[in-house]
């Protein structure tokens, strides 16, 4: 263990409720072991993510926890390796090498879709990023393998698009009352806070008169290296 020990943790928004949370975990973790968490906020910018990448390098961290669902892992593990750094990913499920957390997005997306379906609705409508990444791709599909179950669709004009922060979410709001849902399963949850936000401007009674869902996750721990 090097002198320094410091934990160097890359995530891709603090502003996220959930990174918040993530962060914060990290930081008790780290202060029971007498480690000092160096953390870098990448603001959903792929080019500051790989630039915070090699700063953490550079500053000789005794180990790296990243969670990015951009960033390749096969170059993450050649860099990291080839430095002597042992690390931990989180939001990279489809890796083959590295240890990491891996979340069931597909069973996530699933979990939405029954506990919806079961309360009643059927025309849901689905918030989404601009841009999908693999993970968000698989809550989606796990979504739509429910709906199938029921023998239920989920037509593209039910779909909306929007960046993935509470503004986003807030900027939706007009576009999701347009198509009359009975509930909208938010992809993540700063979507949610900002449909949630919009639809109380608008005097919409959550959940009176809509529901809004964001992703349930299950998550567990993965090592591909050998030891």
């Amino acid at each position: 263990m090097r002198s320094t020990q410091t934990i160097g943790v890359l995530v891709p928004n603090l502003a996220n409720p959930f990174f918040s949370m993530f962060i914060k975990g990290i930081q008790q973790a780290s202060q029971n072991n007498k480690f000092i968490p160096i953390i870098f906020d990448a603001n959903q910018n792929q080019e500051l993510q790989s630039m915070y990448l090699e700063e953490l390098i550079k500053r000789a961290a005794n180990g790296l926890i990243i969670a990015s669902a951009t960033l390749d892992a096969n170059d993450i593990d050649r860099i990291l390796t080839r430095n002597g750094i042992p690390y931990l990913l989180f939001d990279q499920n489809d890796a083959q090498i590295g240890d990491r957390v891996w979340v069931d997005d597909y069973k996530g997306g699933q979990m939405v879709a029954k506990y919806l379906l079961a309360a009643g609705h059927r025309r849901i409508a689905l918030l989404v990023g601009e841009q999908v990444t693999q993970n968000i791709q698989q809550r989606i599909d796990g979504f739509r393998s429910v709906m199938k179950q029921y023998r239920l669709s989920l037509p593209d004009e039910m779909v909306v698009q929007s960046p993935m922060t509470k503004l986003g979410g807030y900027q939706a709001t007009d576009e999701l009352l347009r198509l009359k849902p009975s509930a909208i399963f938010a992809i993540n949850d700063e979507m949610a806070i900002g449909v949630y936000r919009g639809f109380q401007e608008r005097g919409v009674r959550i959940p009176a008169d809509i529901s809004i869902m964001a992703t349930m996750i299950s998550i567990s721990p993965i090592s591909s290296h050998q030891n």
